[in-house]
């Protein structure tokens, strides 16, 4: 029993060493078919121009919109992966055509190669708003494959790039849910290369490598003449990633340089699979070909503006400085003499660099000491300024009453006088009547409204010329103030309107209507009619007119 069981280990060891030998062939075989594909880059980035120019050509001649339209967003999607800014250039053309041709397919493919673009720029929030603004209820307006893949790739990133696990667990929710949608959706013998895709993913997503490895497997085993490059590109990349997610690091690693080769031969510049086959040479210690592939994968990611993978790339310039630790090795000694060398005069430099920070904390310290007294001195002189200009503001008014006042005490010093004198002179008149004529005669004198009427219009007149000459812009200012400033103007010279008087008085602070209406021997409701007209005629309905009137000011030079 004891010998059966160790010819079965010997031949379990055999079957081992033999099958991992003939891996290590196939791999060695598939990196040296990569360096040459490396080496033929210019090859094919030709054949990717050649396309690229052919249908540029059918979008210069074509005279149909749609076919240009169609042509821009052929010329978008072959842009995509191969340089990024051309690729927004084309989708921004496609959808203008699409959108002036009112064609909702053409806007939707339009729309999702906009949503490409703005992936491979990182701006993925954007993507999802204008893939959610596509309608997918017709699926003959919408390309679903594409739609769904890309609705798929927003969430897969966001997924990579979010830290914390309940916000990845939502997206990897919501990766499902498109891939499954799809699944759901999708029909017809055209699609059957991409069912199987999805399906795959949906197994690695659920932890189920094996079954999407046999998926994968079957489908570049039975239909590989019916894939084109980036289709074989894209399985065997997730051939890779299944492999490696199962611990099958060697497996990985030969399916990753197959996916490299469908890649680079594609001339795919914002391709994934160098980079994992990097990372895992690194790992076996094949360091010199890992930094080569990154350096490849790097300048790839800078030509094509790619910005999503070179978040992704940022972790191996990580990689490539480990990859110089065992050199700089060997210097350790010299440099650590250099630093004990170095150690007595860093201590000089750093009780100075102290002994420096210390003075300069408290100049500082002084400095916001300064600052802050200069701040509280300005605020006093502000509060000083707006007290003095207060100041300012009231002296005028007090000069401008004072002004007022002296001027019509000296004129109401000479009225009262001329009155007494005029009533003297009608008294002398009424007894002289009494002596010559007769009582009804007198009677008839005294009832006479002439000599009241005469002396109001001496008083208004005697009115008009102190107001005028207190304030001679009066009615110039008053006109600026109304939308009607005709009405306004004055029919003789240094005499103002009944209307104008009315807003003279206002001036001189008179608002009681009853004391205005007395005072020009006018009825309550002309004032009221007045007040009325004044409020309506004015230009800023926002103020009092009546108060914009108070602070017309004295002209000094008329009023000397």
């Amino acid at each position: 029993m004891n010998r059966s069981l160790c010819c079965l280990l010997f031949a379990a060891v055999v079957l081992t060493t033999g099958c991992r030998d003939e891996l290590d062939h196939e791999l060695d075989r598939t990196i040296h078919e990569l360096n040459d594909v490396i080496r033929n880059e210019a090859v094919y980035v030709e054949r990717r121009h050649r396309i690229i120019r052919k249908y540029r050509n059918i979008a210069d001649t074509t005279r149909s919109k749609r076919t240009r339209t169609w042509a821009y967003t052929t010329l978008a999607g072959h842009y995509s992966h191969f340089q990024l800014d051309s690729s927004a250039y084309y989708c921004r053309m496609a959808r203008a055509l699409a959108e002036e041709l009112g064609d909702e397919r053409l806007i939707n493919d339009a729309k999702v190669r906009t949503a490409i673009v703005l992936i491979g720029n990182v701006e993925l929030a954007e993507a999802n708003r204008i893939l959610r603004s596509v309608d997918t209820t017709d699926s003959r307006k919408v390309d679903l494959t594409l739609y769904y893949r890309t609705r798929a790739t927003v969430f897969r990133e966001s997924k990579r790039f979010s830290v914390f696990p309940e916000v990845q667990s939502r997206y990897d929710d919501s990766l499902k849910y498109y891939l499954r949608a799809y699944l759901n959706r999708a029909s017809g013998p055209r699609i059957a290369y991409q069912k199987k895709n999805f399906e795959a993913e949906l197994l690695r997503l659920e932890g189920r490598n094996r079954e999407a490895l046999e998926k994968l497997e079957g489908l570049i085993r039975d239909d590989i003449d019916s894939l084109d490059i980036f289709q074989k590109g894209n399985i065997t990349y997730q051939i890779a990633r299944n492999y490696t997610d199962m611990g099958d690091n060697r497996r990985g690693m030969l399916w990753a340089a197959r996916a490299s080769i469908y890649e680079l031969s594609a001339s795919t510049r914002a391709h994934m699979s160098l980079y994992r086959l990097a990372q895992m040479l690194y790992e076996t210690g094949e360091i010199r070909l890992a930094n080569a592939y990154i350096k490849r994968t790097l300048n790839d990611l800078t030509v094509s503006n790619y910005r999503l993978r070179m978040g992704q790339y940022a972790e191996s310039l990580d990689m490539i400085t480990r990859s110089f630790d065992k050199s700089m090795r060997s210097k350790l000694l010299l440099t650590l003499f250099t630093a004990i060398s170095l150690s007595v005069l860093l201590i000089v430099i750093l009780w100075q660099a102290i002994h420096t920070l210390r003075r300069k904390r408290e100049i500082e310290r002084l400095k916001d000491s300064y600052l802050e007294i200069n701040r509280q001195l300005t605020d006093i002189n502000h509060r000083l300024n707006a007290t003095n200009s207060a100041l300012v503001r009231t002296n005028d008014q007090l000069n401008d009453a004072n002004k007022i006042k002296s001027e019509y005490v000296s004129q109401y010093m000479q009225l009262c006088s001329s009155y007494i004198q005029r009533l003297d002179t009608y008294r002398m008149g009424i007894i002289k009547l009494l002596k010559t004529e007769s009582a009804e005669q007198t009677l008839i004198t005294l009832r006479s409204q002439e000599l009241i009427q005469t002396e109001h219009r001496n008083f208004l007149r005697l009115f008009d010329e102190t107001f005028l000459g207190l304030f001679p812009d009066f009615i110039e200012q008053v006109r600026g103030l109304l939308l009607d400033p005709e009405r306004f103007m004055p029919k003789r010279s240094r005499q103002l309107s009944t209307e104008l008087r009315y807003l003279a008085l206002i001036r001189l602070g008179v608002s009681d209507s009853a004391q205005i209406a007395m005072f020009l021997n006018s009825t309550l409701s002309t004032i009221y009619t007045y007040r009325a007209r004044l409020r309506n005629g004015r230009i800023d309905k926002t103020l009092d007119i009546e108060e914009q009137i108070r602070h017309i000011c004295i002209s000094w030079d008329g009023a000397e």
